[in-house]
C-alpha cells in the first residue's frame, strides 16, 4: 500500500512538472509572437516615417526648383501657406510615429525636438511673409534651411533605427 502511494505521488509530481512545462511553453510562444508583432508594427511605422519625410523633402525641393528656375510661381501667399501646411503636417506625423515607435532614447528625442523647434521657427518666418514683402531669395533660404533640417531629422532617425537593429 505504501509503495502505491509513493508511486502515486511521484506520478503526481511528474504530471505537475509536465503541466508547468506546458504552461511555460505556451507563455514563451505568446511572448515570441508578441515580439514579432511589435517588431512588425515598428517596421511599418518606420516605413511610414521615412515616407512622410521623403514626401516633405520632395515637396520642398520642388518649391526650391520653382523659385530657382524662375518658373511662374503661384500666388505668393498660397505658396507660403502650402509650405507651412506641409511642414506642420510632417512634424505632426513624425511626433505621432515617434510615440508609436516607442522611442525612449532621450538624446534622440531632444535632437528631434530641437529640429522641430527650428522648423517651427522657419514656419513662423514664412507666416510673416505677405504679398507685399514677398522676396524669392528669403523664401529660397528658408526652404533650403527646412531641407537641411529634414536631412538632419532623417539622420537622427536612421541612426536610431540602425542601433535598435544591432
Amino acid at each position: 500500500m505504501r509503495s502505491e502511494m509513493e508511486l502515486g505521488s511521484v506520478a503526481d509530481w511528474v504530471s505537475g512538472i509536465g503541466s508547468l512545462g506546458a504552461i511555460f511553453t505556451v507563455w514563451w510562444q505568446i511572448q515570441k509572437e508578441k515580439a514579432v508583432r511589435i517588431n512588425n508594427e515598428y517596421k511599418k511605422n518606420f516605413k511610414m516615417l521615412e515616407l512622410k519625410i521623403f514626401e516633405t523633402e520632395s515637396f520642398i525641393r520642388n518649391q526650391i526648383y520653382k523659385i530657382s528656375s524662375e518658373r511662374s510661381i503661384p500666388k505668393k501667399q498660397f505658396l507660403c501657406n502650402e509650405i507651412i501646411f506641409n511642414v506642420n503636417s510632417m512634424i505632426f506625423t513624425i511626433n505621432i510615429l515617434i510615440v508609436d515607435l516607442g522611442i525612449e532614447d532621450y538624446t534622440l528625442q531632444d535632437n528631434l525636438f530641437e529640429s522641430f523647434k527650428q522648423l517651427n521657427e522657419k514656419n513662423i518666418k514664412l507666416n510673416e511673409i505677405n504679398n507685399d514683402t514677398y522676396d524669392e531669395e528669403i523664401i529660397f533660404r528658408i526652404l533650403s534651411s527646412i531641407n537641411l533640417h529634414l536631412a538632419t531629422i532623417k539622420t537622427f532617425i536612421a541612426d536610431y533605427h540602425m542601433r535598435r537593429n544591432q
